[in-house]
């Protein structure tokens, strides 16, 4: 067999392994948030979910990450067209890295990635926060709100 067929082999075989675990991981706690604040979503008429970085990005994790991730953004999408006709707005902020005294090596690569050139402070997403919960986004239900610096956008 020859290198390339085999590290294609071998790429299938660890994903079959773990894509399954980590895809029912990570997304079995948003289901659950899902069901859990169903009451107050519906009570209240608004909703706010949150995945790092965007379900959209694939980047340097195992295969499973971005499988989770896009799976927490297309729930989000599904419980906004089931509830909207009950007036709920279900939005997905996707944040990207928060400085949080990580070792300066990776801080350094990770602001090299970004086009604003910096991970994020905990205070940059509260302006989107106070949208998504405010009746300044009143018509918006079913969307992925990307705060990440730029990372995504390359």
């Amino acid at each position: 067999m020859n290198r390339t067929v085999d590290k294609s082999l071998q790429m299938r075989e660890r994903a079959a392994r773990v894509i399954p675990g980590v895809a029912q991981t990570l997304a079995k706690g948003p289901s659950q948030f899902a069901q859990g604040v169903a009451p107050v979503f519906l009570q209240s008429g608004k909703g706010c979910r949150d995945t790092d970085v965007d379900g959209n990005q694939v980047f340097f994790k195992s295969a499973g990450y971005p499988v989770a991730k896009a799976g927490v953004v297309h729930l989000s999408k599904y419980c906004a067209a089931y509830w909207g006709h009950d007036s709920v707005r279900v939005n997905v902020l996707c944040p990207g890295g928060v400085f949080d005294d990580q070792e300066p090596g990776f801080a350094k690569r990770y602001a090299r990635r970004t086009p604003m050139g910096r991970m994020a402070e905990p205070t940059d997403y509260n302006g989107a926060c106070v949208f998504l919960m405010s009746d300044a986004s009143a018509y918006m239900t079913g969307s992925a709100v990307s705060v990440d610096g730029g990372w995504t956008s390359w």
